[in-house]
């Protein structure tokens, strides 16, 4: 039984650290058609992308399906996203282990404000340390690392 209990803390411990780098990429098996977007500071060159500059920098966007391409093409990433139609948030906190800080809701847009041990980076805010928000509007979950930089 001892050796059951160390294989699956093992198994974690692994499971873990590949999600880990992956980032928000891990949600791909979660929602399949969601869309990815990297901030960074030059647009990608791949087929599968589209770029948006919005002035201080520019958005990489691309399906969840070519995001481990694309973030592997950029040279530097400021933040990443993904957006996908959904309602359970709850399974997106519990897929990516998070444990929620704080909630705030702004102009009926649902806020969550957490800190997941399988991404990296993080911000401090109000006293706690995050690296993943989510927001949730009429069907619409986005999630972001550290935290969403682009509109929700």
């Amino acid at each position: 039984m001892k050796r059951l209990g160390i294989f699956i803390a093992v198994f974690l411990i692994l499971l873990a650290q590949s999600l880990q780098g992956e980032g928000l990429i891990a949600l791909k098996s979660y929602a399949p058609d969601a869309r990815y977007y990297f901030y960074t500071g030059a647009p990608s060159g791949l087929d599968c992308t589209e770029n948006i500059t919005n002035g201080s920098g520019v958005i990489v966007s691309c399906d969840i399906r070519d995001a481990m391409r694309v973030r592997r093409s950029l040279k530097s990433i400021d933040g990443e996203s993904v957006t996908f139609k959904g309602t359970d948030i709850g399974a997106v906190i519990a897929y990516l282990s998070a444990r929620v800080e704080y909630t705030e809701t702004v102009e009926n847009i649902l806020i969550y404000y957490c800190y997941s041990p399988l991404l990296s980076k993080g911000v401090d805010l109000s006293g706690k340390k995050v690296n993943m928000q989510i927001a949730y509007s009429n069907g619409l979950v986005s999630v972001g690392t550290p935290l969403l930089l682009g509109g929700y």
